[in-house]
Formats: structure tokens, sequence, C-alpha cells
């Protein structure tokens, strides 16, 4: 679609847009039940710029066939003379079928739909079936689906709504193309309720292992919901499922967890209501292929036995405020807030509702607590309408399979080699040729007369002033804390940085663990799941991150543990007492909460490698030629996988790990070196502050000395591959860059812009096929 359209004639309008755009966000999402074309700046002028390139591909396109084979799939014959299948969208898709996450995650959903059912299918397509498609189908499909009748357009920011919408009048829907092309007709019908499975089913996903690697079995299970009848019910159904699922206390949670049937909570566990009917999932991680019937029947015992008892006030109580804490965060999330907004509109307006009926929360939120007021086993009610007297479910498992990758290569070459000898001279010639005209085009340059078509920014346009946050800096105690008055909608938000210097090198694979570790562990007297609850009675949410990185002016990098709080104003002071309370009196002695922890961050190591492949490639070039770029792949790169994989290798890996992360937290959790970081409105700063002085009180002064520790710690070399079980492949390199602020730095940083956005993205995409380029 963003390939060039009547307007703007260029060959990939979202490149050029990219490299003269200061858009805050700019993509295309393709989903089930709608295709969203996003895209937001700070700059008025940028915004519309946006705002009519992207009408203008989405109601205008070109759809060359050029764009098809290069997007879709063609064939090429290679050097060799055999005949193969190329296509970014192909390759993309092959390289997502190589991750057992993701299949569990499409097997979920598409198992419980009836084929012919829009979601019954994966939206990113089936590289099994891509080739299929043809460019006329593909052409139809546009001109089905991409018609103003059938479009929903959401706006969001301080720009008058009058001077937008004259805007996309006058650019698209007031010019005579639009008159001719554009009549108006119904709306594609909404997506159809599924009717209801009259018993349930059963479906084993493959995914490709390592040969001599156990791999991960998933087993989950899921439900779909029948329609609800108000947004009421459907925020309801999400009060259900954070009862049963909400935190690592909860008693699906718990019982999954406990029940020895798998390693860790399965991450695609609880209830997704993207749908038009809201689906609910539980399962475990690391099971074994045979215990589905076991795993059906403790979900369906356990929501039976809590339904029949009553959820305590304690965890409704907790429950609510995690759900109205979610919907009262002002938050960017993987993108702008105001695409945050849109999302949720877009749950009821596809649908045929309002937007407003999905959007809004505190009207609902009412309506359900009067109805809880009015019957006392509501929730109770709809759990077992929903999980235990519902056939309609599914139960995928997804195992590995040793060589499963290379007897799907075998069988797609083989299927090729048919193919090719079913060919004639004359047809194999003509893929030849159609071949080479793509890739004489792909390398065409856009000649500079079409280039000026398309809008740009000049200095006048830039904003002149920077947007600064009012800061305030204060020593509480000896500690010195960064505060920012600023608007917050009731929340307080706390950062604690516990430096690492002196820290052995030895010891830092062992930190993911430990940062883990104290935002999920028990106390003295008190176990996990107790904690658990009250964290989520009282707090929005408490974890911890890892950062290294080089200050400016220095010549050597510093390292913190950042443990981040953030909680309602009015709870924030039993909060922070629980976040304190944990980071001094975490309990290392249980050591079945360790293994689980251990079993759950090695699991999602593991699992990011293939989506992620691109994150462990670039942390493993880089460590080669930055000291703070080797401390983060420690953290987050190859070195973490293998630690983990060796760490859980041992028989007394959990005993280990006890006595190390209790050794971490002596050591790191001090005064000495600490900063803080405060962020809430002005009228509740101060009352936060006199807590916070009071809390760090509670910390000690100085640590103990670090723990002995033991690790693989191989330093990255130049020249490096490992083997993975995937499709696609990862490639990554890095050279010496200057420093943030020395000569050349912001050259340099323009220069990787261009190349990324520029030769390389037109390289290693357009022309070899692979996904993207990053930096």
């Amino acid at each position: 679609m963003l390939c060039g359209s009547e307007r703007y004639p260029v060959k990939d309008a979202f490149l050029v847009m990219a490299r003269r755009s200061l858009a805050t966000f700019l993509n295309a999402w393709t989903y089930p039940d709608k295709t969203i074309y996003p895209a937001a700046s700070a700059a008025r002028t940028d915004y519309f710029n946006l705002m009519s390139v992207y009408g203008d591909a989405v109601f205008f396109p070109l759809l060359s066939e050029d764009t098809f084979l290069q997007e879709a799939h063609h064939l090429e014959l290679d050097e060799d003379g055999r005949l193969d299948i190329k296509g970014v969208v192909y390759n993309e898709m092959r390289g997502d079928y190589a991750s057992p996450e993701s299949l569990a995650a499409t097997a979920s959903t598409t198992s419980l739909f009836s084929p012919g059912h829009p979601y019954a299918y994966d939206s990113g397509g089936d590289p099994e079936f891509i080739p299929t498609l043809d460019y006329a189908q593909f052409r139809e499909f546009w001109a089905t689906a991409y018609h103003p009748s059938n479009c929903r357009i959401f706006l969001h920011g301080n720009i008058d709504t009058a001077a937008q919408l004259a805007f996309l009048e006058e650019r698209l829907f007031a010019r005579s193309e639009a008159e001719k092309r554009f009549a108006r007709r119904a709306c594609v019908p909404p997506v159809p309720f599924e009717p209801p499975f009259s018993a349930p089913r059963r479906l084993e996903v493959p995914s490709p292992a390592s040969e001599g690697s156990e791999g991960v079995t998933t087993i989950i299970v899921n439900w779909l919901a029948q329609p609800a009848q108000d947004p009421a019910e459907s925020l309801a159904l999400e009060l259900v499922s954070e009862l049963l699922l909400g935190h690592d206390g909860s008693p699906l949670a718990k019982a999954l967890r406990d029940s020895g049937l798998g390693e860790d909570l399965s991450p695609h566990s609880g209830l997704d209501g993207s749908y038009r009917q809201a689906i609910f999932t539980a399962g475990l991680r690391g099971a074994r292929r045979g215990d589905e019937a076991r795993i059906e029947e403790l979900i369906l015992g356990c929501v039976a036995e809590v339904a029949a008892e009553g959820f305590p006030a304690e965890a409704l109580e907790a429950a609510l405020h995690s759900i109205a804490f979610a919907n009262k965060e002002i938050r960017r999330g993987s993108g702008t807030y105001g695409l945050r907004l849109m999302n949720r509109a877009m749950r009821s307006w596809i649908h045929g509702g309002h937007p407003e009926e999905s959007l809004s929360f505190e009207e609902p939120l009412a309506t359900l607590k009067a109805r809880l007021s009015a019957d006392g086993r509501y929730l109770e009610g709809l759990a077992k309408r929903l999980i235990v007297d519902n056939p309609h479910r599914s139960t995928v498992t997804v195992y590995p399979d040793p060589g499963l990758f290379e007897r799907r290569e075998a069988a797609r070459r083989a299927a090729l080699e048919a193919r090719k000898t079913a060919l004639s001279s004359k047809e194999l010639a003509a893929i030849r040729e159609r071949a080479a005209r793509l890739a004489e085009e792909q390398a065409r340059a856009d000649p500079p007369e079409k280039l000026a078509l398309l809008p740009r920014l000049g200095r006048r346009d830039l904003p002149r002033e920077i947007d600064i946050p009012p800061r305030e800096y204060a020593c509480l105690g000896g500690v010195d804390t960064l505060f920012h008055p600023l608007f917050t909608n009731g929340i307080v938000y706390l950062d604690l940085a516990f430096p690492l210097e002196g820290l052995p090198r030895k010891a830092l694979p062992w930190l993911p663990l430990f940062a883990r570790f104290v935002a999920g562990a028990g106390l003295p007297g008190r176990p996990y799941y107790e904690v658990a609850e009250l964290l989520a009675r009282n707090a929005g949410g408490f974890g911890a991150s890892l950062e290294s990185g080089t200050p400016f002016g220095a010549q050597s990098p510093a390292s913190y543990a950042v443990f981040r709080l953030k909680a309602l104003v009015e709870k924030f002071p039993r909060a922070l007492d629980l976040a304190l309370t944990l980071l001094t009196e975490a309990d290392s002695a249980d050591e079945k909460r360790i293994a689980d922890i251990l079993a759950e961050l090695g699991n999602d190591v593991s699992s990011a490698l293939v989506p992620a492949g691109n994150s462990f490639a670039l942390a493993r070039a880089g460590a080669s030629l930055s000291e703070a770029l080797a401390v983060e792949e420690q953290w987050r790169g190859t070195s973490q996988l293998l630690f983990l994989k060796d760490l859980r290798g041992c028989d007394d890996a959990a005993q280990r790990a006890a006595s190390i992360l209790d050794g971490l937290r002596r050591s790191l959790v001090r005064r000495s070196g600490l900063r803080a970081h405060m962020s809430a409105s002005a009228a509740d700063l101060a009352a936060c502050v006199r807590a916070l002085e009071e809390g760090l009180a509670r910390l000690p002064l100085s640590g103990a000395p670090a723990p002995t520790t033991e690790s693989r710690s191989e330093a990255a070399s130049r020249r490096e591959g490992f083997v993975i079980p995937a499709q696609v492949g990862f490639a990554a390199a890095a050279t010496a860059a200057a420093k943030l602020g020395g000569p050349g730095y912001a050259h340099e940083s323009i220069l990787a812009h261009y190349l990324t956005t520029g030769p390389l993205w037109e390289e290693l995409r357009v022309r070899r096929g692979a996904d993207g380029a990053a930096r």
C-alpha cells in the first residue's frame, strides 16, 4: 500500500517519509479483522504531510505488479539453476513460523473458529499458502475493503478538529477521482459471531527444534466467550480474568505453577478482548506432551472450586485496583498514547458499535459495581459460564520436533524441483526475464521530480522550543533525588537506581535473575503469593531494569539496577513500604519460588531468540567494541541465554541461586551511590517526598562485599556465528563510532539514519527480500 500512490508515485513513500519527517510514530498494522495505518508527529506541518501521504497511499495506491512480486512472492532461478520463492512478507512469515510462542499465539485463536471465519486464519499470512495468492486477488481485495464507506478515521491531539476534517476533505474526498470511484456503499459486514462448539477440540502443532535439544512444549487451553451484552459485561470478563490470573498469587496462576505439570505459566494466559468475542487462555510452558487432559482437569477444577467458594473481598479489591490503574495511566506503551486510545475505540467501532462504548471506562465500571451489589455471585457465575460450563474450547499443544525444519525444507525443495521439471524452457526463460525486470526496477532510483512531489519540512516548520519537563533536585538522607512536578493523573512514579560499580564481571549474568527475584519474591513469614496480592492491591507495578551506558564526558560506563514503582497517590506510602521491604528482606530461603522464577526467565529468553533475533545479533556485534554494550550483552544477549542454559542444567541450581541472590541483595541495596527519581503532580509531590525520605532511611548506608560467583563469560569475538532452529537467519555488523558529544557524533547519527532508511534498506529489504534493516 505504501509503495507509491497517484499523487506520490515513488517506489516507497513510507521510506522516504521516514527520512524527511519528524514522525513520533509511522507504521502499519495488520489484524485479523482490520488493518490500521497510524502516523503521528509533534510538528503541525509534518502531521499534515503524513496525513496527506498516508491518505493517498490508502485510497489512491498504485499497487503495481512489481510491488506485489517484491512484497508477497515471486519465482527466481539462482546461480545453480534452482527454482526458489522470494518475497519480503513470505520470508518474514517463514521466520515467524519458526517461533514456538508465535505458533501458540496464532493457534490459540484460530483453533476456536470454523474454516471460513476471518479469525480462523493467520492475518500475517501462512508461508505455505502465501504463494497461492495472485496479483488479481490482491487488487480485488483492495477494491473491496479499501473504500471510504468501510473506513474509520481516528484523530487525537490538540490540532483543531475542523482544520483536520477540512484537510482530509480537500486532499482526499473532494478530488474528482474520489467522486468517480467512491460512490457511497454499504460497509463490509462486521465479523460474524462463531456458532458454539458442541464439544471441545484439540490441536497439536509441531515447532522447529535443534537436533539433540529437548525444546519446550507449551499446552494452552482456550475458551471463546459468548458475545458480551454491553460494555459492563466486557469489563466483567476482564475482571474475572484478573481474579484468576492477574498476579502470581491469583488462584489459577498459582495452581498451574504449583502443579508440577509445567515449568511456568504460558505468556498467552489471560483474556484477549480485541476480538468480537473475547478469548480466555490458560496454560503452561515446559509441559509434557500427553498431559493435556491433566491440565484441562486442573484448570476446570480450580475454576469450579473458586466459583463455589466465591472470590475473597481482598482479591476483588486487588483486581478492581489493577484494572482501574491500567485505565487511569497515561503512558506510551509500544506507541503514542493516542494509539492506545485508538485501539480501545476500535474494539466496538469496527463491529458496528460506537467508539465510546469500548473507550469509556467509568460508566461501565459504575454499571458493573451496581450488578455486583445486586448479585453477590455475579462474577462467580460468569466464571462458570466462561470456563467450567463452556464446551467452546480448544486445547493446543505446541511441541518441539527435531528435524521438522529439515523435512519441511526438503519437501519445499522437492515441490519446487517438481514444479521446475514441469516447466518448459520458454516458461523458465520467462521466470528469468521477469525476475531480471523486477531486479532492474528495484535498482532504479526514483527520479528527482517524483521525489520532489513528496512534502518535506523546512527549518521554519521545526519546533523552535525544546520541551524540557520541570525538574527539582534534593538530597534525601544522602540520596541524590530528582523530582518532576508533572500532571500524572493521580499516579506517582518512583525509580531507585542502585549502582553496580565494583561488582565482579562474573556476577553480571546473575543480575536479570536478581531483578526478577526481588520483584517476585516472598518475605520472611509471608509467602510470595500473599505478597503478590498485596502489591496488586496497592501498586500499579513494581519491577526492575538493568541499564549500562557511558555518561556524557566520561571514559568508562556506569551501570545501574533500576527498581521502578508506580502507584496511585493515596496508595503510594503502602506501596513504597512493600517495595522497600522486598528490597531489604526478599526471602531467598524459598528455593521452590526461585526455581519457578529461574524457569520463567529461561523460557522468556529462549523464546525471544527467533522473533527478536536481530536484537541478539546486534548486541553480540556491539559487545566487542564497547564496554557498556558488552555489559548489556551479558544481560540481554547470547551470553545471558547460555548462562541460563548452564544454570538450569545444574541439579542444585535453585540452591546455588538462593545464596548468590541473597548476597547480591545485601551488596547492592544501599544508600551509598543510590539515585532516586520521582514524578508526580505538584500538589501531591510534597507528601510523596516525605514518604520517600522516611523510607530511604530504612536502607543500609553501605553494602556487604559482593558474593563469589561463577558463570561462563566469553568475550565476543570479531566474527562468530550461532546455530538456531529457524528458517531465517539474523546478521549484524558493528563499527566503532563517536561518543555522545564528541566530534562527529551528530554527523554519524544522521549517517546511521540515512543508511538504515536508504542504501541498507534498499539492498537488504528491497533487493534481497530481508524483513528489514535495523541499527
